[in-house]
């Protein structure tokens, strides 16, 4: 993701493109402006067959006051902007068409109200049905307001964009929404965003899956379908820390760790899930940190590179970290222990940097092609006796276990 000083992980046009132009309707008033019901009752595929471009009515720039589009097709030609505290609502039916390299975006304090049905959902399409066409739908504001509810964002999002982003400290409720056909990922969240409802929703055909902040993977939840996209997976970015106790949820699809990610909380992985970490990275248990990891026989845990070749990331590194919560059960790591950093040596490496004993458990684990070992164990540790010959180690060049 690119970053500029206003929204953090997307590119925005220069100054000069931007519009002025005032909203529809008095002080106080709520307005309602475009043409007559267009009939159209689709589940989203398309716009209903009445709607075009051509002559679909233009959308103002900005919406300073609180403004109601009826049903209907409309046509935003330039950036469309809800400001100044307004709130713009789109009934049940509404079609809108964005031009090439527009955007809607939601300014701090106002907000977008956009909850439909089955029967009558909300489209908001291209003006040509190109991936990336336009920059898609932006929140800045934090107004517990904004929702999108039976709502189809498509062909929105540059390949560093997104069809639905939230910046920091954004929130929207979105759900039972389908999000597709972006060059980028279908959903961004920045550090800080929130989504305090996420459910129903589909996010499919976009060129990723969503990129989210390392703090905010807990607001995805399991209720929604991921799959179908080029790269079915979801990106971890922002602040390189679990700064709260959290549990990442199993979303069928991997994650992609961000570097090197340090949890500085507990952080709880559900059975099934799978983390793959680029070259040189790790994920690093904190003093103040735990790490619980309990897999099953039918949903292992599995924490891998983002290539299958030893010595691939640097691996996990408890250090000194005593929480009684670092656990793993039915765990793969594999492909780390590369020795880039002194204690970057197994899998799994228990490395004392003061204060009381590292303690750590594992059992029914596979640790396997590392270029070190398999766990290395510091000299102030607290581990299970057994941890041997209670897992399974393959493919581990300089042995088992390295007692110090």
């Amino acid at each position: 993701m690119l970053h500029d000083p206003h929204f953090s992980c997307f590119r925005f046009l220069a100054a000069s493109c931007l519009l002025f132009a005032t909203g529809c309707g008095g002080v106080g008033s709520r307005t309602q402006e475009g043409p007559a019901d267009s009939g159209g009752d689709d589940a989203g595929k398309s716009p209903p067959s009445s709607c075009d471009p051509a002559t679909a009515a233009p959308l103002s720039i900005n919406y300073d006051k609180d403004t109601e589009l009826p049903a209907g097709c409309y046509l935003a030609k330039n950036i469309v902007r809800v400001e100044l505290g307004a709130t713009l609502t789109l009934d049940p039916g509404v079609t809108i068409f964005f031009a090439e390299r527009t955007r809607l975006e939601i300014d701090a304090e106002s907000a977008l109200h956009a909850a439909a049905t089955n029967e009558r959902p909300i489209l908001l399409t291209g003006t040509k049905r190109v991936r990336g066409h336009w920059d898609g739908v932006q929140f800045r504001s934090d107004s517990p307001k904004n929702d999108l509810e039976h709502v189809v964002v498509e062909y929105g999002g540059t390949s560093s964009g997104a069809a639905i982003s939230l910046a920091a400290g954004a929130r929207a409720t979105v759900s039972q929404s389908t999000l597709r056909e972006s060059a980028g990922n279908g959903l961004h969240l920045d550090d800080g965003a929130r989504l305090p409802s996420f459910g129903g929703n589909t996010i499919t055909a976009n060129s990723e899956t969503a990129s989210v902040c390392v703090d905010c993977v807990d607001q995805l939840t399991t209720g929604n379908a991921y799959a179908g996209n080029d790269v079915d997976a979801i990106a971890l970015g922002g602040a390189l820390s679990v700064a709260h106790d959290t549990t990442w949820p199993n979303l069928v699809i991997p994650y992609l760790a961000p570097g090197r990610t340090f949890i500085d909380s507990h952080l709880t992985l559900s059975p099934g899930v799978a983390i793959r970490f680029p070259q040189d990275s790790a994920f690093e248990v904190s003093r103040t940190g735990a790490l619980t990891a309990k897999g099953t026989a039918i949903a292992p845990i599995v924490l891998v590179g983002t290539k299958d070749v030893a010595g691939w990331w640097g691996g996990v590194v408890v250090g000194s970290s005593s929480s009684p919560d670092n656990l793993f059960e039915w765990v793969t790591v594999a492909d780390a222990g590369n020795g880039s950093h002194s204690y970057y040596k197994a899998d799994v490496s228990l490395e004392f940097m003061g204060g009381a004993p590292v303690r750590f458990s594992a059992r029914n684990c596979t640790f396997r092609t590392s270029s070190g070992w398999g766990v290395a164990v510091g000299s102030t540790r607290a581990l299970n006796a057994d941890i041997e010959s209670a897992n399974t180690f393959t493919d581990v060049a300089l042995g088992h276990i390295e007692w110090n």
